[in-house]
């Protein structure tokens, strides 16, 4: 802006020059100086202390073409001091105001009148470009921030996604040190019971038919014993599909509301067998976004999940007992939430007037 306004003065100076035939080495090396110095500062050095030297050669090379051109010098010199508080001060409105002290140099001088109003006009032109390049850095500020929050949510993802692999790694840990425990205890006596028995029947058989066979017998029965242990206890282990993921969704309540004056409840009606592996999967990012927000904003101490198998629908409900808001504002999880469910072919409900509570209905 600034350098634009510098070179439509010195193109009217060079336009007068000419017109008035007053053209002269003086005016075209005044031109050429000017010009090099307001291009350096524009292009190669825009701030700091070579900035101020360059100004300083600016108000110079000015107020020496003063004795030719005073009211263009005037305007310059005002333009300048505009430019110098906008870049080294940081206070372009203190700028403006100085920028009028020049005039007084024009206060006997019978075209003041008309300076005046070119000054008032530049000075509004320079101010309303201020305001604009302001409403930039403000836009650029927010998207900035926008890519920030954007960032943190996509990092606050991965990281529950972390913890809930983590979850998942410690269950089937638990699942196997459980199953390996058991069948220690339970088959492990039964066994070796079985194996001497069997070695003692290898010298008494020849001797006594009818004990070896009698202990062949116990031994079968033994086995028989054994293998339905066995069973028996890998169909106590090995929960169903459905209390996996029951039991996954109350880890990561429990896991969300840990350190927390939250209490958590988890509950289900009807056969879970409808819900596929999938759906669990999106249940559960569901299921941590909201009770992640329920933590942060209800203010509340109850968050309750609530699963059940409808006749052609499955619903989801997450409700805390918080204060609810007055107006929804979507976010990116609130939007995800959605998107996931749209894609499911879904509808989703959200009721803020006792505490907030989201309704899922998912068909199948």
């Amino acid at each position: 802006m600034f350098i634009l306004l510098k070179l439509i003065l010195s193109v009217y100076v060079g336009w007068t020059s000419i017109e008035t035939n007053k053209i002269s080495l003086v005016i075209v090396l005044f031109i050429l100086l000017y010009l090099i110095v307001i291009f350096t500062k524009e292009i190669v050095i825009r701030h700091g202390f070579l900035f101020k030297i360059l100004s300083l050669v600016e108000a110079i090379i000015v107020i020496v073409f003063a004795t030719n051109y005073i009211n263009l010098s005037v305007l310059m010199l005002s333009i300048l001091l505009v430019e110098f508080f906008q870049k080294e001060i940081k206070n372009i409105y203190l700028g403006i105001v100085l920028a009028n002290i020049p005039l007084i140099f024009l206060l006997n001088d019978k075209n003041f009148k008309n300076v005046v109003i070119i000054l008032i006009i530049m000075l509004i032109f320079i101010l309303i470009y201020e305001i604009q390049e302001n409403k930039i850095k403000k836009m650029n500020e927010v998207e900035e921030n926008y890519r920030k929050t954007i960032y943190n949510l996509q990092k606050k993802i991965a990281d529950e996604r972390d913890i809930e692999e983590q979850i998942l790694r410690t269950a089937r840990l638990e699942e196997r040190n459980n199953i390996s425990s058991r069948l220690h205890d339970k088959i492990g006596h039964t066994i070796s019971g079985t194996l001497l028995q069997l070695e003692a029947i290898k010298f008494i058989i020849d001797k006594d038919k009818e004990k070896g066979f009698s202990m062949l017998d116990s031994c079968t029965n033994n086995l028989r014993k054994g293998m339905d242990e066995i069973r028996m206890t890998l169909r106590n282990i090995k929960p169903s599909e459905e209390e996996l993921g029951i039991n996954r969704i109350k880890k990561i309540l429990d896991e969300k509301i840990k350190g927390t004056k939250i209490k958590g409840k988890v509950k289900y009606i009807g056969n879970l067998d409808k819900i596929t592996a999938s759906l669990w999967i999106t249940f559960m990012h569901i299921i941590t976004e909201l009770t992640t927000n329920s933590i942060k904003y209800s203010n509340g101490d109850l968050i309750e999940i609530k699963i059940e198998i409808l006749n052609k629908f499955i619903k989801l409900e997450v409700k805390d007992n918080g204060f609810g808001c007055e107006k929804i504002k979507k976010g990116i999880g609130l939007r995800n939430i959605e998107e996931s469910v749209s894609n499911l072919n879904g509808k989703i409900i959200i009721n803020n007037e006792d505490g907030f509570e989201v309704i899922i209905l998912i068909p199948y």
